[in-house]
């Protein structure tokens, strides 16, 4: 990579690449030199025209590109895990919740079923006597 001018500056973990010094651009962390990069071009044979046409397509790009840093991935990554945690003590919640339902229902059954089972002796006894 040539060398850096004076005065430039190169941006730290957090920048993407619209961070431009003279015609140098910075693009996922590495910085390249777009007039070095259209000299290259030149040099395999591309006319100079279409070379500054694809050093300017390059910088137009990564200008407008949208970079995720480490940086971004750790805060999206903690807003994840404490979306979950909002989400695992909610299910807790309704689970606890229905777990309750479930046992009063139990109850309401075994009461209902022992109403039954009374009222179905209490008609067989007394068809019984009426029969003998």
């Amino acid at each position: 990579m040539p060398s850096q001018p004076a005065g430039a500056k190169i941006a730290g973990r957090n920048s993407s690449c619209r961070i431009r010094y003279r015609n140098r651009i910075l693009i996922g962390g590495a910085t390249v030199d777009t007039s070095r990069f259209a000299e290259t071009l030149q040099e395999a044979g591309i006319p100079e025209t279409q070379a500054k046409a694809i050093s300017n397509a390059v910088r137009n790009a990564c200008e407008t590109a949208e970079l995720v840093t480490k940086a971004d991935l750790r805060e999206a990554v903690s807003e994840v895990r404490a979306e979950m945690q909002t989400l695992g003590n909610r299910m807790r919640s309704d689970i606890q919740r229905l777990d309750f339902k479930i046992d009063r229902l139990e109850l309401q059954l075994t009461v209902r079923l022992g109403s039954l089972v009374v009222v179905a002796l209490g008609a067989f006894t007394a068809l019984s006597k009426w029969i003998a």
